[in-house]
């Protein structure tokens, strides 16, 4: 079985190259303005189960990933990575969960996969960062955020405006969990961070819109803490923002299987009555989507806490 496979990679890999030549030639005939972001095979598990056979089967699809990345190069296009980071993200975590058939990823897995894909188009990794002198009651240093109304009194306080929502994650998937760990994606993607210096040795609460955050060092807010792991307003706003995601493509996904694909042989007037009453719907989501996204001012307090 071995040697036939061995034998077929050739021929398997000649229809593969000319297959994929003839797809982007045939996009830049039709669409030549597009942005194409070509994805290098994504990895299969060698990593915690013996190899099938010498050097395994993923070394197979890096050879086609590496004939991925240099059509990419000459073409002028954009390339990913979905191999290199997963296989690091396996032999870190060490649990063949990650990929529980060695073929189609975990939700873990995809996000080690989507953060590879993020870093390919330049997307930022941050999402705000502050620095406030909490002795001069000034902003020492504010990135896509805007910063007002520095108070020292009873501690510090200010308001904030943030450009942008942190990415939530749903840690109730252990291998969510697990990307969160082992993988880059948070230092890479979500870094919001908040930094206070010049306080006095001790512990200091932190207070977002009269909420607690957390109690945190003197030294800790110092060097900087990332509030997107944190559960903070910020946070919840954006999770509400996903939730709002994951109904528009249910809709979109009902739409097309449960209506289009449905009714198109048999009732297609009754179809196109039903395609535009979803695609109000739709654009209800959208707006819905883009309102609960809308930054929004918050009022942030360190105080010291008593017998620190």
């Amino acid at each position: 079985m071995t040697g036939s496979i061995g034998r077929s990679m050739p021929r398997f890999f000649e229809k593969y190259t000319s297959g994929y030549a003839h797809i982007l030639d045939t996009m830049k005939a039709r669409a030549p303005k597009a942005r194409v972001t070509l994805l290098e095979p994504s990895a299969y598990d060698d990593v915690t189960r013996p190899e099938e056979f010498p050097e395994g089967y993923n070394s197979v699809l890096l050879r086609y990933g590496k004939f991925v990345r240099e059509t990419s190069a000459k073409r002028g296009l954009t390339s990913a990575d979905m191999n290199r980071p997963v296989v690091e993200f396996l032999k870190s975590a060490g649990s063949d969960r990650l990929i529980p058939d060695r073929v189609h990823p975990s939700p873990g897995a995809h996000l080690v996969m989507a953060s590879a894909l993020l870093r390919a188009w330049r997307a930022p990794s941050v999402v705000a960062s502050v620095e406030i002198d909490g002795v001069a009651g000034k902003v020492v240093g504010a990135e896509n955020a805007a910063v007002e109304s520095v108070t020292i009194g009873d501690g510090v306080s200010w308001e904030e405006v943030d450009g942008s929502l942190p990415m939530p994650v749903e840690t109730d998937d252990e291998t969510l969990v697990a990307a969160l760990k082992y993988s880059e994606f948070t230092e890479s993607l979500n870094r919001e961070m908040l930094k206070v210096t010049g306080l006095e040795p001790g512990k200091y609460r932190l207070e977002i819109d009269g909420e607690g955050v957390g109690t945190f060092d003197a030294d800790e807010l110092g060097q900087g803490i990332n509030l997107a792991t944190l559960d903070t307003p910020m946070t919840r706003q954006a999770q509400r923002v996903l939730d709002l995601t994951y109904r528009h493509n249910h809709l979109r996904f009902a739409r097309l299987m449960m209506v289009e694909n449905a009714l198109k042989e048999y009732h297609p007037a009754k179809m196109q009555a039903a395609v535009e009453a979803m695609d109000a719907l739709h654009e209800e989501i959208v707006s819905l989507q883009r309102a609960a996204a809308a930054p929004k001012r918050h009022r942030y307090q360190v105080t010291a806490v008593e017998g620190r």
